[in-house]
């Protein structure tokens, strides 16, 4: 309680101080004022901009490094993608020529690991 009471006065203090001041006083003391108020004013303006770019700067690497992560995702994809058809048509290749020899299609079945229809259908 004791301290709001100091702060009251010390203010009080203050207004009746600048009310009493001299024309040319109050014109200083304003001046000042609005120095103060004018660089307050400019350093938020410029910590503001610096915020805004620095979270455009922050999306434009986000948004960078998420195509280069989608792009190594699909190569990779692509890759096992290509391996796989491969493999495939190796099989069907094998089971091709394993059929053209005279190979029986259960044991093509279980070398090759194809379905009898798959091994059907390249004969």
């Amino acid at each position: 309680m004791a301290k709001k009471q100091n702060e009251k006065v010390k203010k009080a203090s203050k207004v009746l101080e600048t009310m009493s001041m001299s024309y040319e006083e109050r014109w200083l003391y304003d001046a000042r004022k609005f120095r103060e108020w004018d660089e307050r004013s400019l350093r938020e303006y410029v910590a503001e901009e610096a915020r805004k770019e620095g979270l455009e700067k922050g999306i434009q690497e986000g948004i960078e490094q998420g195509i280069e992560q989608g792009i190594q995702q699909g190569i990779k994809q692509g890759i096992e993608k290509g391996i796989k058809n491969g493999e495939r048509k190796a099989k069907l290749e094998t089971a091709k020529n394993m059929l053209k020899k005279g190979i029986d299609v259960k044991t093509i079945i279980e070398i090759t690991g194809l379905s009898e229809s798959e091994i059907i259908e390249v004969n």
